[in-house]
């Protein structure tokens, strides 16, 4: 799999999310919550996917729903790598680039804010 590829998927198939969770039904805080994820029906195109992004150190989860499977990258570390890796990247949809940096931007102030608790 090649960069150029990959960047292509992540342009049309990839989302960037971030929504506050609790860490559980009884705790009324709300923590940041970052998610990259691509949706894709067929199985065999995600786990190549995970093995791409496994070799630049961003660890992925594949999880099957309603007939699809999800890819998420959701750690802080595979998180900044992931960016680390999109920053070098050649970007063709300037919507898609502009997404991105927004979610970029939300990770670095979180990172930077010292917030040391895992995210939900």
């Amino acid at each position: 799999m090649k960069n150029d590829w990959f960047m292509g998927f992540i342009e049309g198939e990839g989302s960037f999310v971030d929504s506050p969770r609790r860490a559980s039904k009884t705790d009324p805080k709300y923590y940041p919550r970052f998610v990259f994820t691509i949706t894709q029906k067929e199985l065999s195109v995600l786990e190549r996917t995970k093995i791409f992004l496994g070799d630049k150190n961003i660890d992925s989860k594949i999880q099957p729903s309603n007939g699809e499977y999800f890819l998420r990258v959701e750690t802080k570390e595979s998180l900044f790598n992931l960016c680390k890796f999109l920053d070098l990247q050649e970007w063709c949809s300037d919507n898609k680039f502009r997404q991105y940096q927004k979610w970029k931007v939300k990770i670095i102030k979180w990172f930077e804010s010292g917030y040391n608790k895992r995210q939900y």
